[in-house]
């Protein structure tokens, strides 16, 4: 089973070169199966095939796409129960399935951490596809099944257990009921950043929030990660007001009002889920109780 991701911190900053924290999330996953029914999966599968046939002289590793493409003949079809467009990886886990099963000489999943950093551009290849553009990162949580820190200057590692999961922080998704578009979302993002003023304040005050909370949720500083974490959270809805939905902006001001919780995008954006984390969860569950908002508890300690 190859599982959904949720990238705690890294959305967008990434891309402009920060830190991030990615962790697998198994309450959600995809498996191949083959099924004695059309699914209506096969034309979509035999149109990444075909993508791929087409880029195979430019692929640095080797695929079976015969192999794939008879197997699809046969009802082969990718069984998943992650929401897609909703920020979690639908997509990461259908690449990871595939690499695994049609790359004839893969990065093994566990391989050594001076490895990720070629088996995620491996991995980020066969995304795009599906976005126009990938980092690689989903593909590689759902590939390895592991919780992996990338630093900015691109170095990637595994972090046990005992490195991650502070207990005094609960982490939460909210679902929007709306769906996203990643590629709509990275190019309305890619155009904010040719505006100097934005592209500045960008560089020189939210990516070094991303990087401190990071820093925090590792060394389990819980009143600095709030503190931190707090003002991300305002920044965000200052950075990507038009990647969060209209009617659940009002909760980002809540947030900064009683400093009980924090949320921000999980994913693109655009709707889907958004991410909280919060010191108080019996607070935090009832407001949103209260709205009738979907909000699901993640235990990290045992995904």
């Amino acid at each position: 089973m190859f599982p959904a991701k949720i990238l705690l911190f890294g959305e967008y900053s990434l891309m402009q070169g920060s830190n991030a924290l990615a962790i697998p999330f198994r309450n959600y996953f995809g498996e191949w199966s083959r099924s004695t029914f059309d699914t209506g999966s096969a034309p979509l599968l035999l149109e990444f095939a075909n993508y791929l046939e087409n880029k195979q002289n430019g692929i640095p590793f080797k695929i079976d796409i015969q192999k794939f493409k008879k197997d699809i003949s046969l009802n082969l079809c990718f069984e998943s129960s992650i929401p897609i467009s909703y920020g979690i990886g639908s997509s990461g886990a259908l690449c990871a399935a595939f690499y695994e099963r049609y790359v004839t000489n893969p990065i093994p999943a566990n391989c050594n951490d001076n490895e990720l950093t070629e088996l995620k551009n491996h991995l980020s290849f066969l995304e795009k596809y599906f976005h126009g553009t990938s980092s690689g990162i989903d593909p590689l949580i759902s590939y390895t099944k592991a919780t992996l820190v990338l630093e900015g200057k691109g170095n990637l590692r595994r972090l046990k257990a005992n490195q991650i999961y502070p207990d005094a922080i609960s982490v939460f998704l909210l679902d929007t009921q709306k769906y996203g578009n990643t590629e709509t979302n990275v190019t309305l993002f890619n155009d904010l950043l040719k505006e100097d003023d934005y592209s500045q304040e960008f560089k020189s005050h939210y990516i070094p929030l991303v990087n401190a909370s990071i820093t925090y949720y590792l060394e389990h500083k819980t009143n600095e990660f709030f503190e931190s974490v707090n003002k991300l959270s305002v920044s965000q809805l200052s950075f990507f007001e038009p990647m969060i939905p209209s009617d659940f902006q009002k909760y980002f001001r809540i947030a900064q009002e009683t400093s009980k919780f924090s949320l921000k995008l999980c994913g693109s954006g655009g709707g889907g889920f958004l991410l909280g984390f919060t010191s108080d969860i019996g607070y935090t569950n009832k407001l949103f109780s209260a709205d009738d908002v979907k909000m699901i508890t993640i235990n990290l300690n045992h995904d």
